[in-house]
């Protein structure tokens, strides 16, 4: 890895605790509430479900109503009307326990969308910032995002590729 590459995004203290507390509490309740519907607890249970839907659907719903304002259909609205429908059934360890799989989600793709981004940086400070090409029989150093799609570009061994193309 070149020296210069930047470590890969740090997550700060709010965000750790905005989105993994967020699951954390919310998985709590759901859990709670499993333990306490089964001791006979109804409405405690039922309140820790909504404590759980409360706390896990505030981001899905930010998004949605983002989208829901724009006419587009997309998977945070599916979301939202998910967890309405089971609320409307009267299936609340339903409409918890997606909605909290859904948070659980969003963090996983959050994080490996970073660490796609780290990876794409890294690789960008390995492509050289020179490619020599040849014009009119002459080979001359240009910078590689100043190579034209009708250049030839001269990679000699153990030289990387400063752009894309055909070989």
């Amino acid at each position: 890895e070149p020296p210069d590459a930047r470590p890969a995004r740090q997550w700060s203290v709010r965000e750790w605790t905005s989105r993994y507390g967020r699951i954390a509490t919310g998985g709590a309740a759901i859990g709670l509430g499993a333990l306490l519907g089964w001791a006979g607890a109804v409405f405690a249970s039922r309140l820790l479900y909504v404590i759980a839907i409360a706390i896990c659907i505030v981001p899905p719903a930010r998004r949605a109503w983002r989208s829901a304002r724009s006419f587009v259909l997309d998977i945070n609205v599916l979301m939202v009307i998910a967890v309405a429908g089971a609320v409307a059934l009267g299936d609340w360890p339903e409409a918890a326990a997606v909605v909290w799989l859904f948070a659980i989600a969003q963090a996983l793709e959050a994080r490996s969308l970073d660490g796609a981004r780290h990876a794409i940086r890294t690789l960008m400070h390995l492509a050289p910032e020179v490619a020599v090409v040849r014009r009119a029989g002459q080979e001359q150093e240009v910078r590689a995002t100043e190579v034209r799609v009708s250049d030839i570009v001269v990679i000699r061994p153990g030289q990387r590729f400063p752009v894309d193309g055909v070989v």
